[in-house]
Order: structure tokens, then sequence, then C-alpha cells
């Protein structure tokens, strides 16, 4: 099975995210599949679609808030990537370089 990670540029508001994700950087968290922000909004009145599709779909989306600057944004990719694939092995190196995440200066 191949890996699948999920960014999304979020209007969610900052004090959820931090309420209820694991922060990953400055302006980047990840929303697992079991985030309790929705648990009891069958409503759906609380805005939070990055929850309900980590729901729906049983994995984590890395949301980005749209607050964020560049620099921010690109922190919020290299943490969200060393999350998941690890710092330095083959698939983190053609992804981070793909995306100008490396330093040109990295060996």
């Amino acid at each position: 099975a191949k890996q699948v990670i999920f960014f999304s540029l979020t209007f969610t508001s900052d004090a959820i995210l931090n309420k209820t994700c694991q922060k990953v950087s400055r302006k980047c968290w990840r929303v697992d599949p079991n985030n309790t922000a929705i648990a009891s909004d069958p409503e759906e009145k609380v805005y939070f679609p990055e929850a309900r599709m980590a729901r729906v779909t049983g994995v984590p989306i890395y949301t980005l808030s749209h607050h964020a600057t560049i620099q921010e944004y690109t922190e919020g990719y290299q943490a969200a990537l060393q999350m998941e694939l690890g710092q330095g092995g083959s698939v983190w190196r053609s992804i981070a370089s793909a995306l100008g995440l490396l330093d040109a200066k990295a060996p």
C-alpha cells in the first residue's frame, strides 16, 4: 500500500486547532481521525472540515493556517514530511526536493 499525506489550507480557528490537534510547526497542525472537536457536533455547527475529512477517510490531515507566511508554510511542510517519512530517507528527500524544501547546501 502507498502512503498518503493530505495537506489543507485552513480557515478553522487557531484556537480550535491548538486545543484539539498536534502542533507540528508554528502554523501547521496534524488533525487525527479521532479529533474530539466535532465529536459532539451532530448538526455540524463547528467549522472544521479537516476533522470531518480525517474522520471519513481515516487518514490524518496536515492543515496550514491561512494566516501563515510562506516561510511558515515551508516549515509546516518540512515538519509534516519529517513526521510521516522520517528525515533523510530517499522518499523524504525526493518529495522535499520537489517542493523546494531542501537547503541548497545540504548533502
